[in-house]
């Protein structure tokens, strides 16, 4: 299943805090690691989007990558792991930073 909501910029107090409000996450709504700490795991299991990752479609990473402002710092893997064992055969988050 594609993940569509991949890049996303966050305002408010997170926003202000972090320098780098634009979070591009390749991969969504689940993780292999299934650490215990997780806070994307906490913040989306309550709401029922949290189980087998997926994917984000590599042409729509490429087209929303390439309309960013130039300068623009983008935080790659802000909820999950963007090197998941998943990347040894999706190779997305490869694919994103040669975009």
């Amino acid at each position: 299943m594609e993940y569509k909501s991949f890049l996303k910029t966050v305002g408010g107090g997170e926003g202000q805090k972090c320098h780098y409000p634009t979070r591009l996450d390749v991969y969504g709504c689940g993780c292999e690691h299934g650490c215990k700490y997780c806070y994307a795991r906490s913040l989306l299991d309550f709401r029922g989007l949290w189980g087998k990752p997926r994917t984000a479609d590599i042409e729509k990473v490429r087209r929303a990558v390439k309309r960013l402002q130039l300068g623009t710092i983008v935080r790659m893997g802000g909820m999950t792991d963007c090197f998941a064992p998943i990347e040894k055969t999706e190779r997305v988050a490869l694919e994103t930073i040669r975009a």
